[in-house]
């Protein structure tokens, strides 16, 4: 029984699949568990009784990858990066300077 987990690895996923795959009188219930956006093949074997509504379902149009409910659970690769780490704009014109940063 998991809880506390809003996502789930397709890694893990897989694991636990395969694992009751080979232990069919095993089980393991994952409770408010995004996993809307983990690959097919690892969701097939997953059983949604009790699941919420898919967000992906709920996809129509472009517009709706904005709305707050969506939005919060899509896959992103916006993120913050430390200030101190990024290089100026001049040390990035003269690259001998831009050394230090590798």
């Amino acid at each position: 029984y998991v809880q506390g987990l809003p996502k789930i690895d397709d890694v893990l996923l897989k694991w636990l699949a395969e694992y009751t795959k080979h232990h069919p009188w095993r089980f393991v219930f994952l409770e408010n568990v995004d996993m809307s956006w983990n690959f097919s093949e690892n969701r097939d074997r997953c059983n949604f009784t009790f699941a919420l509504p898919n967000p992906a379902h709920m996809i129509d149009s472009t517009a709706d990858l904005q709305t707050p409910h969506i939005a919060e659970v899509r896959p992103s690769h916006v993120c913050d990066y430390d200030e101190t780490l990024i290089p100026s704009l001049e040390r990035c014109r003269r690259p001998t300077e831009l050394r230090p940063h590798f």
